[in-house]
């Protein structure tokens, strides 16, 4: 493994996610919102902000948590609680970084955000510890699944696993 460099923050990076094909790196942070980052090079490729968030408002905080590529690497999901606007998932177009939709705004997702492998479905996790799937194409709620009883939750993407204790 080569360490091609580093990208500094302006604020705090809350989340980053690195492209399938392994070019771009996708961050997300409290007060610019989505940031795509030419992966060799570390330049700023271009910025996704929520339309929540309006540029002109010093004040406005976007709080983006997460971001996620999908398998194919031309959507970029993102999740976080604006505090301008209400929660949601956003989907991105990553070659236009224009907004292709968002899902969950009335289910109250903020914490977390994964694709599925083949990229159909979406995964979203809310304030309460319940995980929402999507059908990726539609944005139609397929399920949801609710925190479970006991000592600690687990929830796993790629390989890693976060748990939390239970309430």
């Amino acid at each position: 493994m080569a360490r091609f460099g580093t990208i500094r923050f302006s604020s705090n990076c809350e989340g980053v996610d690195l492209s399938p094909d392994g070019r771009l790196i996708a961050s997300a942070d409290n007060w610019r919102g989505i940031s795509l980052w030419d992966a060799r090079s570390g330049k700023l490729i271009s910025r996704m902000v929520p339309k929540a968030h309006p540029e002109d408002d010093p004040l406005a905080v976007v709080c983006a948590a997460r971001v996620a590529f999908s398998p194919d690497g031309r959507t970029l999901a993102s999740c976080g609680s604006p505090m301008v606007g209400g929660d949601h998932i956003s989907l991105w177009d990553v070659k236009t970084s224009s907004l292709k939709g968002e899902l969950g705004a009335d289910a109250g997702v903020a914490y977390d955000v994964a694709w599925s492998p083949d990229g159909r479905r979406i995964a979203g996790v809310r304030p309460d510890g319940s995980t929402l799937i999507w059908n990726a194409a539609t944005g139609e709620r397929q399920s949801e699944f609710k925190q479970p009883e006991g000592p600690r939750s687990v929830w796993s993407s790629r390989r890693t696993a976060s748990n939390w204790p239970s309430v």
